[in-house]
């Protein structure tokens, strides 16, 4: 836990209470089969799969055949459902059984991916590289500590954006309750910055003050310690129940008591965003870094500006 300006910050990730997966005795013989499959299919091609797609191999193949539909669901959203839970389960369980059953899915996304892009010309591609490049620096680069930022929304990504774009940090929206599968790429990323940075990992997170709000970061949290290969730290950096005193920040009139984000001022959302990166990371450093990235982008350009085609 750790105290500033009279705020306290509670840490995450420590809470055991819900624990999925199996138990010593495994899943049942329906479910191996099920995974036997899983398995296969995930193994008989040269990239990552997502849910979806190892769902459907095994629907059609009929091992859920024995799904039953009810009025509000079909026999396959059924079955997708006790899909992802088998899912979930494997993950949760005990290391003999993710060893016996290795499935690693990717997160569904739609963004569209372009192989046409690109320059007229190769004289062209150079003036543009002269025009756009761009040292890149680890802002954290010589930092105390590892600082990173996770926050509730997708709604307020831009917020964020916008308030930790002078301080570099890397930016986690969780939006909602997140994916096994980007629980999975925070773990491999904070294990990545902590060996090469060679400093402690310290997480903020951002979101709603409410049941809801309070779970998400703790559950995320408590997966991803988890599946790490080396120890960080998070804390819940706002909304806490000091902000909402200090900034006299009104809750939800549809739910008494509970505090949304949203429902915060630009400045004061400012302020606690600021404040907490303000309290963990040294300006003078940060500075430094930014300076001696300048000057590298600087002599680059000018070394291109040398090369003629």
């Amino acid at each position: 836990m750790i105290t500033t300006d009279a705020i306290t910050w509670p840490e995450l990730g420590w809470n055991e209470g819900n624990k999925k997966g199996w138990k010593r005795q495994g899943p049942n013989a329906r479910n191996i089969a099920i995974l036997e499959r899983a398995v296969e299919l995930v193994n008989s091609v040269p990239y990552d799969v997502t849910a979806r797609w190892l769902f459907y191999g095994l629907w059609q193949r009929g091992y859920y055949s024995h799904q039953q539909k009810t009025e509000k669901k079909s026999a396959k959203e059924r079955a997708y459902g006790n899909f992802c839970d088998l899912m979930s389960e494997l993950r949760h369980s005990p290391p003999e059984w993710q060893e016996r059953f290795p499935i690693s899915l990717a997160d569904d996304r739609r963004d569209p991916i372009h192989f046409t892009d690109g320059y007229r010309t190769p004289a062209e591609w150079l003036q543009h590289t002269r025009d756009n490049i761009q040292c890149d620096v680890d802002y954290m680069s010589g930092q105390e500590r590892y600082v990173m930022v996770a926050f509730e929304a997708e709604a307020m990504q831009s917020q964020f954006i916008h308030y930790t774009a002078g301080y570099g940090v890397s930016l986690w929206p969780f939006s909602g309750h997140a994916s096994i599968a980007y629980k999975q790429r925070l773990a491999e990323h904070i294990a990545v910055v902590r060996r090469r940075a060679g400093v402690p990992v310290i997480i903020l997170y951002f979101g709603d003050l409410d049941p809801t709000g309070e779970l998400i970061p703790e559950t995320a949290f408590t997966h991803v310690r988890k599946w790490c290969e080396v120890g960080f730290t998070a804390y819940r950096a706002g909304l806490n129940r000091e902000h909402v005193l200090a900034y006299d920040i009104p809750d939800d009139p549809d739910r008494p008591g509970k505090f949304q984000w949203e429902a915060v001022s630009d400045d004061a959302a400012r302020e606690i965003i600021t404040g907490a990166l303000n309290s963990l990371i040294r300006l003078d450093v940060l500075n430094d870094v930014r300076r001696r990235e300048a000057m590298t982008t600087a002599a680059a350009r000018k070394a291109l500006g040398g090369i003629s085609i």
